[in-house]
């Protein structure tokens, strides 16, 4: 094999290796439940399938805040007739609850409805054995450890009863640039 070939193979090779490795934090990995006895716990409900749901855990880098890991949670993974989901989470880190779902939304006053895709991504710091609630378009609740969430749960009457979005939280307007993109 002449050098030239060898030399430019080894190129690719390398710079595909340097870009893959940077990205890796960015491709999501199928969530698993967190073992720890200190777990916390997010209830997702969803009213309908109306999109994905996207775990990003971030790190604090002083300046930014960086993407460190990311978790997709399909709702095809559980028993959808359900449409609810408690996830045992690890607490004291930064997460980020990514939401993609479809709104109707008027395109001009007395115009047509189109629907588009709109993304919802809400940040908190879970705690400790903690109980969280997550409904597309109404936050990140914290909710006493007893309190049943089924299928039939009016969303608005959780966040009537719990109306406090989970504390602490983290300022996600600070994400580290990359080349790739705001994370």
């Amino acid at each position: 094999m002449p050098s030239h070939l060898n030399n430019s193979l080894s190129l690719i090779v390398l710079a595909s290796t340097l870009i893959l490795s940077g990205c890796s934090n960015l491709v999501p990995r199928q969530h698993k439940d967190y073992t720890g006895p200190d777990a916390a716990t997010l209830v997702i409900q969803q009213e309908e399938i109306a999109g994905s749901v996207t775990l990003l855990y971030y790190e604090n880098k002083g300046e930014c805040y960086d993407r460190s890991e990311t978790y997709t949670v399909n709702p095809s993974m559980f028993d959808t007739s359900k449409r609810v989901f408690p996830l045992k989470i690890q607490p004291g880190k930064l997460l980020a609850v990514q939401q993609i779902y479809n709104v109707k939304k008027q395109s001009y006053s007395f115009g047509p409805f189109v629907t588009v895709q709109a993304i919802k991504k809400l940040t908190f710091i879970p705690q400790p054995t903690k109980r969280y609630y997550f409904a597309v378009d109404r936050g990140v609740h914290e909710i006493p450890n007893d309190y049943v969430i089924t299928s039939n749960t009016d969303p608005n009457k959780v966040i009537s009863e719990f109306p406090q979005l989970a504390k602490p939280s983290w300022d996600a307007t600070r994400l580290c640039q990359h080349i790739w993109g705001n994370e």
